[in-house]
């Protein structure tokens, strides 16, 4: 049962854990162009169809396929687990590969490592791929892993087990001529009265 309880108590706090990075991974600022202005907004502003422009260093504010790049490299760990940093250019690559493929695309919450662009907005909030990300993970804490499930199964089973001999040591203990309070007692381990039979 305290395996049972750790186990679900780490595994919420993980999850937790988990959710609050997406969160901050959705919180940035953009610098947009709009009328043949160019200003700088929350990101959560941003619409598809926006122009953006992004720096080294700055953390790309929604799913923008390029525009134009200049010696442009994005860190896509926290999306794809790559620690290798990913060369970017406006060269279409076909909407069917993978993420990790997508030369012609920077995904929100990843970085522009070095170089600069400029892009379309093709997506934001949970129709990017983080926010995909996001949502598969909020459907898999709906569901419990198979330990957890394994660990509840051995807890009732150990628990009808206790209950059970609990009540045959109780039943023993009455027809050894234990009283009933003292058999109950016999039962979870108490000493029996002094004058009481075992």
């Amino acid at each position: 049962l305290v395996a049972n309880t750790l186990t679900g108590f780490v595994t919420e706090l993980r999850a937790a854990r988990s959710m609050e990075s997406l969160r901050q991974l959705v919180t940035t600022r953009a610098e947009v162009e709009r009328d043949d202005r160019r200003d700088e907004i929350d990101a959560r502003g941003l619409v598809p169809g926006d122009i953006v422009g992004l720096d080294a260093g700055e953390r790309v504010p929604a799913d923008v396929r390029l525009l134009e790049a200049e010696d442009l490299t994005a860190e896509e760990s926290a999306l794809t687990g790559e620690s290798a940093l990913v060369e970017k250019s406006p060269d279409r690559v076909p909407r069917d590969a993978p993420t990790a493929e997508r030369g012609d695309m920077l995904f929100m919450g990843t970085t522009v490592q070095t170089g600069r662009g400029r892009g379309i907005v093709v997506g934001t909030g949970q129709r990017t791929e983080v926010g995909r990300v996001a949502e598969l993970a909020q459907r898999a804490q709906r569901g419990k892993a198979p330990l957890q499930e394994g660990l509840e199964r051995l807890g009732r089973v150990l628990s009808i087990v206790v209950v059970g001999l609990t009540a045959v040591l109780a039943f023993l203990g009455w027809a050894r001529g234990l009283p009933l309070q003292g058999a109950s007692g016999f039962s979870v381990g108490a000493p029996p009265r002094s004058g009481a039979s075992v």
